[in-house]
């Protein structure tokens, strides 16, 4: 890894791909490209930002790739070599149109403001600052619980199978036992069912999806290029795990 990715991501850096528990062949060799297209991607941010794309991609791929071959394994290395891609701001920004998900760090501005509807749903209303998004979100209060001032980081995805391809049908258990799964706190499976345009905003082109998880719902709102990929009657998970304030 170049000098700079190093200093960056120092997990990333401090991985030994050769130890025991990553002996592995396809592992190793999982890891190793991995490291090699991260560095790639990261000479392709500093230096010229619109050709990382290529880079991106490549990156999606491997995993994609790999992922299958290392299932039932030790899974704690394989979340260090995922970790930069999933919470890194820079990363967030380049890679959302590119991967299967976008990841957004969210803050909690309201809660049931015009008041309860149901006993054990609150509607929460959020923003975030760095994509000018803005959430509406019911949450089963007996699940789970945020408040004002909570930040939390949400990921959408059309899929959590090994190959990429987008899940169909109904909800699938086993999806409790993926990896990027475990890492979260609040899982819901549901379905888009309305896309639209901001009528109050002519600045910029804004839209509006609305997803219904078996009766919560949610609506994100920002600008086109950060909802690409949102389609009426695609299928769709919502994970949220809170971050420290």
């Amino acid at each position: 890894m170049c000098p700079e990715a190093k200093s960056k991501y120092p997990k990333l850096a401090s991985l030994d791909i050769t130890s025991p528990e990553c002996s592995d062949p396809a592992f190793e060799g999982m890891a190793s490209n991995y490291l090699k297209v991260f560095d790639e991607v990261i000479t392709s941010v500093e230096q010229t930002p619109a050709d990382a794309s290529s880079a991106c991609q490549r990156l999606n791929s491997v995993g994609k790739m790999h992922r299958n071959k290392v299932n039932g394994m030790k899974f704690d290395d394989f979340q260090q070599l995922e970790a930069p891609f999933l919470y890194n701001e820079k990363a967030e920004m380049l890679f959302k149109k590119f991967f299967q998900f976008c990841l957004h760090l969210f803050t909690v501005k309201n809660v049931d403001p015009d008041g309860k509807k149901f006993d054990r749903v609150s509607r929460l209303f959020c923003d975030s600052e760095s994509f000018k998004m803005d959430l509406i979100l019911d949450v089963n209060t007996q699940l789970y619980q945020l408040g004002i001032n909570d930040k939390f980081r949400l990921m959408l995805c059309s899929s959590m199978r090994d190959d990429g391809l987008t899940d169909e049908g109904e909800y699938d258990k086993t999806i409790e036992n993926v990896p990027r799964v475990r890492m979260f706190e609040y899982v819901m499976y549901g379905k888009i069912y309305r896309i639209e345009g901001d009528e109050y905003n002519t600045e910029t082109s804004r839209l509006a999806a609305y997803v219904s998880f078996g009766g919560l719902l949610m609506r994100i709102q920002g600008e086109a290029n950060n909802l690409n990929g949102f389609e009426a009657d695609k299928n769709i998970y919502l994970l949220i795990k809170k971050v420290p304030n």
